[in-house]
């Protein structure tokens, strides 16, 4: 049997889901974790990324910008909309920021309109020369809107027209500030490798944040009884996770492949050399440690590939090959779960970026039985199902112990948390 654990396994230990991560980070960036990143701001001068816009809870902060200042914000748009139209794939894009730099022109008010509202208002010292109609901080993007927009001002950052440094810093504004912490990350490691020097400190920043913030949440919280961690090695078996922390006891930590890397080391950029013993890391138990930690490191980016970055694979689809353990891992993976008369799945999403695992999974023996472990089981089903072939209306329905169960000869998806897996819950629905 092999045990495959993605981010849902971690909620027990208060390390959030990917899309809770990015506001989480930007609360630990400005209060425990502000002398860490002061320590990397100090190491990565000229860093543009903030985390302020995510402390804030601003939401899209261009379009706080474009609606709450208009003249400002909107002929720079106009312009990138402009150069964008040029581009046939692109022209629905170009038409979007076309209408919204319409409207924000639209939400301000001014002169003897603005003067004789706030007459009525009886708040006439409290106005400027124009205000807003609309409160900017409450606008938002249709979903289909943000991510159209974010997947080509990500294209366009790349690759595409020949952009001012105004524009292109106000297209990578929207993209900070409508991605998670996994976009965030794929979208910045894309530039770095490029070569975009200002891209690149952006994700030394992001990633050294996230691993001070894991490494920190890692070191100080205890093995607890009831979550599947603890219940690993009574449950035996090899495991794969997703997950950066290490919350393994000493017996189960044997057995486990990092897929996607880990924590307990860092990688050295130029020689793609995995360090693993530096006694100053060892030493990082606290805030006070990682500062030091980081203050040892390789960051600056005008020495070429002479670079430190955590020992994590970036989550973008086309996953790069960083090093050598990292193939080593993942053929392991691939070796045991080939080998594996069962697969059980618990807090896993099968995303589109994981397809490369998706894959080992599609290869498996038709023997091997898959049960995918979710509170949300439903929501899993769908995809679980394209990747093994299966017509998701075939599964039969039924619960074990008062749990939902959706089943078919090879596959079974359980609807429960990560919790509430115990060797008798796994016999009673793979019997």
């Amino acid at each position: 049997m092999v045990f495959v654990l993605g981010a849902g396994v971690d909620l027990i230990y208060g390390v959030p889901l990917v899309a809770q991560l990015l506001p989480e980070l930007a609360k630990f960036a400005r209060s425990d974790g502000l002398p860490v990143s002061k320590a990397l701001k100090a190491k990565l001068p000229n860093l543009r990324f903030s985390f302020d816009k995510y402390a804030a809870k601003k939401g899209d902060q261009l379009l706080v910008d474009l609606f709450g200042s208009a003249s400002d914000t909107v002929p720079t748009l106009q312009s990138a909309a402009k150069k964008l139209m040029a581009e046939e794939e692109l022209k629905p894009i170009a038409t979007v920021l076309e209408k919204l730099c319409q409207q924000a022109e639209a939400n301000l008010l001014a002169g003897s309109d603005l003067s004789g509202l706030a007459k009525i208002a009886e708040s006439i010292g409290d106005v400027g020369e124009a205000e807003p109609l609309l409160d900017p901080s409450k606008i938002t993007l249709t979903e289909p809107a943000a991510t159209a927009l974010r997947r080509s001002f990500q294209r366009v950052l790349i690759g595409g027209p020949d952009l001012t440094e105004h524009e292109r810093e106000m297209l990578g504004l929207f993209v900070e500030s409508t991605s998670n912490i996994e976009e965030l990350l794929s979208h910045y490691f894309t530039l770095y490798s490029l070569g975009d020097r200002a891209a690149q400190r952006n994700y030394l920043y992001i990633a050294w944040m996230l691993w001070s913030f894991l490494w920190l949440r890692s070191r100080s919280t205890s093995l607890r009884s009831n979550s599947i961690y603890a219940k690993l090695a009574l449950l035996g078996g090899d495991v794969i996770t997703f997950n950066y922390t290490d919350f393994f006891d000493p017996q189960t930590a044997k057995r486990v492949v990092y897929f996607h890397g880990s924590l307990a080391g860092y990688l050295r950029a130029d020689d793609r050399q995995l360090v693993t013993d530096d006694q100053q890391q060892r030493k990082a138990l606290d805030v006070e440690g990682v500062v030091a930690f980081l203050h040892s490191l390789r960051l600056d980016v005008g020495q070429g590939g002479a670079l430190d970055l955590p020992a994590i694979v970036p989550p973008i689809s086309f996953k790069p090959v960083m090093s050598r353990r990292q193939i080593l891992d993942w053929a392991s993976a691939d070796k045991v779960l080939q080998s594996a008369s069962h697969i059980v799945v618990v807090g896993y999403s099968f995303g589109l970026a994981d397809e490369h695992f998706n894959d080992l999974l599609r290869s498996t023996p038709a023997t091997s039985r898959v049960l995918v472990v979710n509170p949300n089981c439903e929501a899993v089903t769908e995809r679980v199902c394209d990747i093994f072939g299966i017509d998701s209306s075939t599964l039969s329905t039924g619960s074990v112990d008062e749990f939902p169960v959706l089943s078919s000869r090879r596959l079974s998806c359980l609807g429960a948390t990560a919790e509430d897996v115990t060797p008798e819950l796994l016999e009673a629905v793979l019997r």
